[in-house]
């Protein structure tokens, strides 16, 4: 009898004893039971790791692991994602839940088109009344054309193929654009599914990267930097005139989110924003006040 799990639900920890209770029982509750629940804490210095393995003694299901050094999030997701048997993967974060449709709805849509490498929940209004698959250059085009933010999903909504994450080498590692890049490496590729119901509830706190982080132009040039090396990228599903079109759009708003860099944060965040693209100044005038 084969004992694999369809879903391995993934859970990095890093100092979230606030909230990891309420993540493992939001897990457990699902309606769909055919899973496993890793967990994987990267040095957590609270009781995360006591509470993790408290609900791992109860609960088969669940198993806890604990690196010997810090990892970082992106090559912790990956740690987490190694460990898995499941035929996809469902990442939620130790502060975030699932909604208890939340698997069933996912490998549902998945299971309707096994082409698909990834699955992302459809927050915008209207939303299909049932499931979707895009093409790789329909997938492109909503996003660059403005139609959807497809692109702009974290990994609590979404599922993936695991085969297809493994055979994309899983995240690239970078700080919190990490997913905004996977999702397009997976879609240069395979089709995707849309998912058209809310399935999770991401929490808000004061402690989460995307607040912390939000006030610093660096890590919105970031996200459009991985745009810009993915539309230039061997294999992008968009070409000729449209192609070209979108690479000038996104060169020029890198070169305007520098210019107001500068202008609210001064000239050594300029500097380094400049840096991160390698761009001199002349380039970023250039790419800014193009036509």
């Amino acid at each position: 009898m084969d004992n694999t799990p369809k879903v391995s639900v993934l859970t990095t920890i890093y100092n979230r004893e606030a909230y990891l209770a309420e993540c493992i029982e939001s897990v457990q509750k699902q309606k769909f039971q055919d899973y496993e629940h890793i967990l994987v804490d990267d040095g957590s210095t609270d009781q995360s790791v006591a509470i993790a393995k408290q609900y791992a003694a109860q609960d088969p299901k669940i198993k806890v692991y604990v690196n010997p050094i810090n990892l970082g999030d992106y090559p912790n997701r990956n740690k987490a994602a190694s460990l898995a048997s499941g035929d996809y993967l469902k990442y939620v974060d130790a502060d975030d839940m699932l909604g208890r449709w939340t698997l069933d709805n996912m490998v549902d849509a998945m299971e309707l088109y096994p082409e698909a490498a990834l699955g992302m929940v459809d927050y915008s209004r209207p939303a299909p009344h049932w499931p979707i698959q895009l093409s790789p250059e329909k997938t492109f085009r909503h996003y660059y054309e403005g139609k959807t933010d497809v692109f702009k999903r974290s990994p609590l909504g979404t599922i993936i193929k695991r085969t297809a994450f493994e055979d994309a080498g899983g995240f690239s590692g970078k700080r919190m654009v990490g997913d905004f890049e996977m999702w397009q490496v997976l879609s240069t590729t395979y089709p995707i599914v849309i998912i058209p119901h809310i399935l999770a509830y991401f929490r808000e706190h004061a402690e989460q990267e995307t607040t912390t982080r939000i006030a610093d132009p660096i890590w919105a040039l970031r996200y459009t930097i991985v745009s810009l090396n993915q539309l230039k990228k061997e294999g992008c599903p968009l070409q000729g005139d449209f192609l070209a079109s979108q690479i000038q759009e996104v060169e020029k708003k890198i070169g305007r989110s520098i210019l107001t860099g500068i202008r609210q944060h001064g000239w050594l965040k300029g500097k380094e924003m400049m840096s991160e693209i390698g761009w001199t100044l002349t380039e970023t005038l250039k790419a800014a006040f193009q036509k």
